[in-house]
């Protein structure tokens, strides 16, 4: 299981492929070596990949502070 920090970091990987894709660049995530190319067409991906880092985050902070995970909920009003 990757740390918090690595964590946070990859989701900073993933805004910065966000905020070059919308500007119509490409951009590689994961190093050249053996990254992967994303391009415009890929944006529904990287905000899934943004939301589902933003989960994992928050459910390493619970668990770091004691708790059990995230409570997903819906306020109407």
């Amino acid at each position: 299981m990757p740390t918090l920090t690595e964590l946070e970091a990859d989701l900073e990987d993933w805004f910065k492929a966000l905020r070059a894709l919308q500007k119509g660049q490409q951009y590689t995530i994961g190093g050249i070596r053996n990254g992967r190319q994303l391009v415009r067409a890929d944006l529904p991906e990287v905000r899934e990949t943004i939301d589902w880092y933003k989960v994992q985050i928050a459910e390493a902070k619970a668990a770091a502070q004691g708790g059990t995970g995230i409570n997903v909920g819906r306020l109407v009003v």
